[in-house]
């Protein structure tokens, strides 16, 4: 069994912090240089979390705001674990601090760390699963079920529900019928991204408990709509 960690705040030159080469968080640039107006105006108030060899587990984007603002040589306040953290107490630290506040390179994700690890700091399966998942489809050979689609004429996002009664069903639910279809959605290479930011913020604006339900809410939308 590991032994408990106690943090401790410390001070320690900016230029010796290493950035951890999995950090999967991104930023936009107009948030980035929120961050540095902020802290050029308010002060650097949040201390950098990092590892024992002084890899950086969450700051990373306030250790480069500190550098766009000249202070690559400044000390600066760390918190310290009293021991070198395992990976996956890193990758779960690290992955938490951000969960609610960070915009993540979902590919980078996927390539670095483990489904498991993922759900337990709390992402849902289908924002991190394979991308052969049967919530979603990337349409990378602009095809579907073997035709062509224009790229000319595709939009960044596009909906599909068939309407064959090979790919319905009908469920009976407490006594009342209810006809069940597929519904895919089709992206561009590259959006998957934006895509995931979208409902991201479809789930904030109304108070969604899970990223699924905004991507019904999407739906519901685009059927009223279309």
């Amino acid at each position: 069994m590991s032994k408990s960690i106690i943090w401790k705040p410390e001070e320690r030159k900016l230029s010796d912090l290493k950035e951890w080469e999995e950090n999967p968080r991104i930023i936009s640039e107009e948030k980035f240089q929120n961050l540095v107006k902020q802290i050029r105006d308010k002060g650097f108030t949040t201390p950098i979390l990092i590892n024992t060899d002084n890899t950086i587990i969450a700051g990373h984007q306030r250790r480069n705001a500190l550098i766009e603002l000249g202070r690559l040589n400044d000390s600066v306040l760390v918190m310290v674990p009293s021991r070198k953290l395992t990976k996956k107490e890193f990758e779960e630290l690290a992955l938490g601090d951000n969960l609610n506040i960070g915009t993540f390179d979902i590919d980078q994700l996927q390539a670095n760390f483990s489904l498991d690890v993922l759900l337990d700091v709390g992402f849902e399966e289908w924002e991190v699963g394979s991308l052969e998942t049967d919530v979603f489809q990337i349409d990378n050979e602009n095809s579907v079920d073997g035709d062509t689609i224009e790229t000319e004429e595709q939009t960044n996002v596009s909906f599909t529900a068939s309407q064959s009664k090979d790919h319905t069903s009908e469920d009976n639910v407490e006594g009342e019928s209810i006809q069940r279809m597929p519904f895919e959605i089709l992206l561009e290479v590259g959006f998957r991204k934006d895509f995931m930011d979208l409902l991201r913020s479809i789930k904030d604006e109304n108070s969604f408990e899970t990223t699924q339900e905004a991507l019904f809410h999407l739906a519901e939308f685009y059927k009223a709509n279309s």
